[in-house]
């Protein structure tokens, strides 16, 4: 029976120093860490709390990745329209020179001008930037457009070069405008109906302000194709020079047009600093939050596991003396 309660002695030692052992590698961590590294064992902590705090924090990281794809495509989107109400405004200030020297709207170049005015126009369109399409909508990792050349070879076979200056503005109409128009059907690539979108905040979305197909892109390539078209006719030269006429006009609200886009995207780009800016608060207070909850007291730390420490020497004592007690030790 004595050896019986020696043996149990023993078994109940290793597993006191076992216990100790892993106590004191525990707040040896949390010495080293600053933090809690077992919080089900610290019986300060509010547990619950902890984890809805984490799973903020891990909310909030998500958001800021979008965030930051939202922020890369709007500067991105902003470039393109900056590209484009530069080449147009450019265009527009050409064709009004051509006022003064009518001769020259005729002249061989003419095309050629009007021509690479609408493959730069189209070609920023079609501007992407690490595998993204600024103007496809919610399609944007394809192309929102066919290529300058590819357009304007049907334009030319499909209508053809006999026309007057009426019968040339409808017949772009019909080409461009509407649904089944043979632009939107043929040549847009990108979503028909919806923006590109970012879910920034809970319950709020941003969203880029333009598509390939919107109103003032098919206008702006209408204006400029009209001028191309009226060239390659030829129109009579009273004919072109009110082709010319209205297409400064048209380029001037096309112009217009492209500046309240950009000055509606500066709104959406300027709410997303905002976000940015409450995100950042909102990290901060819950960061603070849970230091707060899981910071150690590095004086109570020590001291327990200095008394840790103390404990686990005495059992060694304890254990070495067990490991010298024998029936004749123990008959004596």
């Amino acid at each position: 029976m004595n050896l019986s309660f020696h043996t149990y002695g023993r078994a109940n030692l290793s597993s006191f120093t076992s216990q100790l052992k892993a106590d004191i590698l525990d707040l040896s961590a949390d010495l080293s860490s600053g933090k809690h590294t077992n919080l089900g064992k610290a019986q300060a902590v509010q547990i619950p709390l902890i984890q809805t705090i984490q799973s903020d924090l891990q909310n909030a990281a998500a958001r800021a990745i979008i965030r930051q794809d939202a922020d890369f495509f709007f500067t991105q989107t902003e470039l393109s329209l900056a590209g484009i109400t530069a080449h147009i405004k450019a265009e527009n200030e050409r064709l009004l020179n051509l006022n003064s020297a009518p001769q020259e709207m005729a002249s061989p170049n003419a095309s050629a001008k009007a021509e690479s005015i609408f493959t730069a126009l189209v070609g920023l369109i079609n501007r992407q930037s690490g595998g993204k399409f600024f103007f496809s909508g919610h399609q944007s990792h394809r192309a929102p457009l066919s290529d300058a050349k590819t357009i304007l070879t049907a334009l030319r076979q499909d209508l053809g070069t006999t026309y007057t200056p009426d019968q040339l503005n409808t017949a772009l109409n019909n080409w461009f405008d509407g649904a089944s128009a043979r632009f939107e059907q043929d040549f847009y690539h990108g979503d028909t109906s919806r923006h590109q979108t970012f879910q920034t905040n809970s319950g709020e979305t941003l969203s880029s302000p333009l598509r390939g197909n919107s109103e003032a892109v098919k206008m702006m390539l209408k204006t400029v194709a009209q001028l191309i078209l009226a060239i390659d006719a030829p129109m009579p030269a009273p004919d072109l020079a009110q082709i010319y006429q209205e297409t400064a006009t048209s380029l001037q609200s096309a112009l217009d047009n492209f500046q309240q886009v950009r000055a509606n995207l500066g709104v959406t780009h300027q709410r997303l600093d905002q976000q940015n800016a409450f995100a950042k608060k909102d990290k901060n207070a819950l960061e603070l939050q849970m230091a707060e909850l899981t910071d150690i007291n590095k004086y109570d730390t020590t001291v327990a596991l200095q008394d840790a420490e103390t404990r686990l020497q005495n059992l060694y004592l304890i254990t070495a003396k067990l490991s010298k007690l024998s029936l004749i030790h123990f008959l004596k």
